[in-house]
C-alpha cells in the first residue's frame, strides 16, 4: 500500500490522495473490526490502534510529499513566468541599446568635430570619425589599432599629462591640446 500511495502522491493532485487515503483507512478499519487483514490481533483496541499508526503513516508521508511536490510546481511555474518576463525585458533592453547604439554611431559619424575614441588601458585608437581623419591627414586603417604616440600626434610628456587628468578626473574637458598631423605640422585644438 505504502508504494501505491507515495506513487499517487507523486502522480495525482491532492483531491485523488485524500480520497486514496480516505478509501485504504476505510478499508483498514474494517477489515480490522471485521478480524481480517494484517492489523488484526487478540485485542480489537490494540488493533485499532496499529491501524490508525498505520493510516498515520500512509497520510502524514503522502499529504507531505504531496505538498512538497506541489510547491515545487507552483515555483516552476512562477520562475517559467519570471524567465517569460526576463526574455522580454532583455529583448526590450538589446532593442533600446542598438537604438542608442545607432543613434550614437550617427551623431559620431556626422559630427563635424574631429572625435577619437581610445583605449584607456592601451591608449590604442578603437574608432575615429571622419573628421578626426581630415583634421590630422590620416587614413582610418593608419590610426585604428595604434596610439597618439605612436602616431606622433601628442608628446610623451603630453600623453603622460592626460592619463593622469584621466586617472584622477575620469576625462580630460576644455583643455588646450596640441597635435601633429601626418604632415609634422602643429594643431592646436580645444
Amino acid at each position: 500500500i505504502i508504494p501505491f500511495m507515495v506513487w499517487a502522491a507523486l502522480r495525482f493532485k491532492l483531491r485523488i490522495i485524500t480520497t486514496s487515503i480516505a478509501i485504504v483507512a476505510t478499508v483498514s478499519v474494517i477489515g480490522t473490526v471485521a478480524e481480517h487483514g494484517p492489523f488484526f490481533n487478540d485485542q480489537l483496541n490494540d488493533s485499532l490502534i496499529t491501524a490508525s499508526a498505520f493510516i498515520t503513516i500512509i497520510s502524514v508521508t503522502s499529504l507531505a510529499l504531496q505538498a512538497v511536490l506541489s510547491e515545487r510546481r507552483k515555483t516552476e511555474d512562477e520562475l517559467r513566468i519570471a524567465q517569460e518576463q526576463l526574455k522580454i525585458l532583455v529583448k526590450e533592453g538589446v532593442t533600446k541599446f542598438r537604438q542608442s547604439e545607432d543613434l550614437f554611431s550617427k551623431i559620431f559619424r556626422a559630427s563635424p568635430t574631429g572625435i577619437a575614441i581610445n583605449s584607456i588601458e592601451r591608449g590604442k585608437f578603437v574608432d575615429v570619425n571622419q573628421s578626426f581623419l581630415s583634421m590630422l591627414g590620416f587614413k582610418r586603417e593608419e590610426v585604428i589599432g595604434k596610439s597618439s604616440y605612436e602616431l606622433n600626434i601628442v608628446s610623451r610628456e603630453q600623453r603622460e599629462r592626460n592619463m593622469a587628468e584621466i586617472n584622477m578626473k575620469g576625462s580630460i574637458k576644455n583643455r588646450e591640446l596640441i597635435l601633429r598631423k601626418k604632415t609634422g605640422d602643429e594643431l592646436d585644438v580645444l
